[in-house]
């Protein structure tokens, strides 16, 4: 049995320590695990996976660990469904992509970049021409929600003409560990404290889509005990954690099949 993956990589740990490497050893040889995930994707990016790699791929079986990367849309007025007006060109200064943001901080030469920039002789980074228009938080961003909702149908739908299972993963944000930093260059516009209860909502619609398809939803991993030490940052676990959340879809996935 072949597994496909989107947004299964591992962030603060190496490629050996991720959950798709410890799935691949508790399967065993039985089973192929293959690990297309990329940080910063959504679902919009895993959707363009699954329409144009995955079926090529011919897997039984793929696994979508998915939610937090859309959250960070939230209150983004009249948001895009292909999210280019704000996460995807944002990426790039999130990750540190761009060199000019890399100057010294000599004024001069600051200066010398931007008046390139407006005469065409340097190019500007994406993240720099996009005008983002915030909403004031109010609760839940049902505009946001309903295309994240999309996404997943359609991924769901695409799987299931091309012969493909579907199992969707939630992620889970521990408070406790909310409190430990600022995590507001992740998620911009939404406040800390509600950080994790907009998380439970996608989560939410997660399975919903779930139930109202026939993709499978790994509850297990939001009803597992999981601890602060558990955590490398906001999100992303530490290998032996990884290593729990393997046994947990080993499990889930013998037991379906």
């Amino acid at each position: 049995m072949a597994l496909g993956g989107s947004t299964t990589y591992g962030v603060g740990v190496n490629n050996d320590e991720t959950w798709p490497f410890y799935l691949a050893q508790e399967l065993g040889n039985e089973y192929e695990v293959i690990n297309m995930g990329v940080p910063g994707y959504s679902s919009a990016e895993n959707l363009i996976q699954t329409e144009l790699h995955l079926p090529e791929l011919h897997p039984d079986l793929a696994i979508y660990l998915v939610g937090l990367n859309d959250l960070r849309n939230m209150n983004i007025q009249n948001l895009a469904a292909d999210y280019s007006d704000f996460h995807r060109p944002s990426l790039y200064g999130a990750f540190g992509l761009c060199k000019n943001e890399n100057l010294p901080p000599l004024a001069l030469l600051k200066m010398l970049v931007l008046l390139g920039q407006e005469v065409g002789l340097i190019e500007k980074c994406p993240n720099q021409q996009i005008d983002v228009k915030v909403r004031k938080h109010q609760g839940i961003d049902h505009h946001a929600l309903s295309i994240y909702r999309n996404n997943l149908e359609r991924i769901d739908s695409v799987c299931e003409g091309n012969g493909i299972d579907v199992l969707f993963v939630p992620q889970t944000l521990l408070e406790e560990v909310l409190r430990t930093g600022d995590y507001s260059w992740w998620l911009p516009y939404i406040p800390t404290e509600e950080m994790d209860d907009m998380m439970n909502t996608y989560n939410a619609a997660l399975k919903a889509v779930a139930d109202s398809t026939d993709a499978a939803f790994a509850s297990e991993v939001l009803t597992h005990e999981w601890q602060k030490k558990d955590f490398v940052d906001l999100s992303h676990f530490t290998p032996e954690a990884n290593e729990e959340l393997a046994k947990i879809l080993a499990d889930r996935i013998r037991g379906d099949t």
